[in-house]
């Protein structure tokens, strides 16, 4: 298979997670969508543990050379424009037994509320990893101790070390 199918056909994996996640978030205010520009340019504006480049470097490289992987820009409808509460992005792992979620980001406090936007990203990981056949979502190299502790409460596993980076694992059914 060329790139180009490789791309068209996981792009159609792509368009059926949005789908199906915005179908299940139809009662709420919520909505997901691919990174698109507008998405990407208000990420690199919110406060950064690392630099704000590392979204826009890791977009390109990850649609360069990452034709099976996993976007996704979380939104909230709102009166006075729609809001980008938090994006992530990620792709399959070596051998394709896992779906690794390499970036995640949450919108500044002040701009989600009390929203918490980690459990829809997750469920969009958990699905995607589905469709795929993987059989776990790989978080790697959480950024605080704060972040592992709370991705154990939602039952991923302690932290593990290789040589690449560390990482904490949950399965998911296949």
């Amino acid at each position: 298979m060329s790139k180009e199918e490789v791309e068209k056909k996981y792009n159609q994996y792509r368009s059926e997670l949005y789908q199906a996640m915005n179908l299940a978030l139809e009662n709420s205010d919520l909505y997901v969508t691919e990174i698109t520009d507008e998405a990407l340019d208000i990420s690199m504006s919110w406060d950064n543990l690392w630099h704000p480049s590392n979204w826009e470097r890791e977009l390109t490289i990850h649609r360069q050379t990452k034709p099976k992987r996993i976007e996704v820009a979380l939104w909230r409808s709102h009166p006075e424009g729609d809001q980008l509460i938090a994006a992530s992005l990620g792709h399959p792992t070596r051998h394709g037994t896992g779906l690794r979620l390499n970036l995640i980001q949450a919108a500044p406090k002040n701009i989600r509320g009390k929203q918490k936007v980690f459990p829809t990203i997750e469920t969009a990981y958990e699905l995607y990893a589905s469709m795929l056949n993987c059989g776990h979502i790989r978080i790697v190299n959480p950024m605080k101790i704060q972040l592992v502790n709370y991705y154990c409460e939602n039952s991923f596993s302690k932290l593990h070390h290789n040589p690449e980076h560390k990482y904490q694992v949950k399965k998911v059914s296949k």
